[in-house]
Parts: structure tokens; sequence; C-alpha cells
């Protein structure tokens, strides 16, 4: 099981980028890619370092985990404790966007510090999301997780060339807001009839 859905995220995730990658060259520019990247980049580098610590706390504690009340408890107390902290962080990267980017990049990726907001807010949503993603690896629900993976691509890819040929650069981060946003949905989703009702199988 472990072997099939680290397959399929070392898929999934690097094919998306590519195709996002060459969505954005062929409708807009080499140079607008080239900012893409960098946004992504910026939240590439935290985003592994949060679920880099899911991994090793969620897995064990979600296996150990058997009744339902007690998963939900654990999930809903960490979303207590999570939510905050992602919505500071968040804001602070967004206060020093413009530092960070020229000291990170050059000058000529400034024009990412007016897109970046939807990256962000989109982050807070895919790390909720993933700690459902640890919950159903810890429970080898692998169809399930495979399925939200490949589902999460498609969105991201079809939202893309959608907001892209609409709103420019800008739309290539807002694909990314509106489809974590939706993933995180649908991981809830997930969530509350697996493990939000007393009377679910």
């Amino acid at each position: 099981n472990y072997s099939i859905i680290t397959l399929t995220s070392g898929i999934v995730g690097p094919l998306a980028l590519l195709l996002i990658r060459d969505i954005i060259i062929r409708q807009l520019s080499v140079e607008s890619a080239g900012i893409w990247e960098a946004i992504s980049k910026i939240s590439n580098s935290y985003i592994v370092f949060v679920t880099g610590a899911f991994a090793y706390y969620f897995l064990p504690r979600f296996a150990n985990l058997t009744d339902k009340a007690s998963i939900r408890h654990e999930v809903h107390s960490t979303y207590r404790i999570l939510i905050p902290l992602l919505i500071v962080g968040s804001l602070s990267l967004f206060l020093f966007r413009t530092p960070l980017i020229n000291t990170v990049f050059t000058k000529e990726f400034e024009a990412a510090t007016t897109i970046i907001k939807w990256q962000l807010i989109g982050d807070v949503f895919k790390v909720l999301s993933w700690l459902i993603g640890y919950l159903l690896i810890a429970k080898a629900k692998t169809k399930t997780f495979v399925a939200t993976e490949i589902i999460s691509g498609l969105l991201q890819i079809t939202l893309t060339h959608l907001l892209v040929a609409r709103f420019g650069i800008e739309g290539s981060t807002l694909a990314y807001f509106i489809e974590n946003m939706m993933y995180f949905g649908m991981m809830y989703l997930i969530f509350y009839l697996n493990w939000g009702r007393t009377h679910a199988s």
C-alpha cells in the first residue's frame, strides 16, 4: 500500500507541474513560467517541512487510534492549533513577500509579489488537506488516497488552462488556490463519511 501511494504521489505531482508549466509557456511566455516556478518553490520549501513533520507524528499516531471518536478528536484538535498558525505564517510571508523574493531570486521576479497571495491561501488549504491525507495513509485507504491525488492533479491542470487564458499569470496561482480549496472540501467530506459519524462503517 505504501509503495502504491508513494509511486502515485511521485508521478502525479511532478507530471501535473510539468503540464502546468507547459500551459503557461504556450499561453503566456517562458518568463511567466519562471515567475510561477519561483512562487511554487517558495511555498514548496515550507510545505515539505510541515508535511514531513506530519509524517513523523501523525502516521504512527493515526495508526494507533482505532475508535472514531479518538480520530475525530485528534483531527479537530489539530485543526484548532494548525489553522491559526497557518494563517499567521501565510500573512507573515505575504507582508514580507517583496524582500523575500528579492533576496531569494532577483528583481526580475518582482512580478511574483503581486500574485503570491493566491498561492499562500492555497497553501493553507493544502496543508489542512494533507492532515486527512496522512489519516488515509495510516488507515491503508489506498484506493481513496490514489483517487484524490489523481483528481487533485487533473483539477489543477484544468483550472490552470482555463484561468491563465482569462487572467494571465495570476490565473496560475488563482487555479492553485481554487484547486486546493476544492481538494480540502473533498478530503474533509471523505473524513466525515468515514470518521465523522458514529454510525458510519
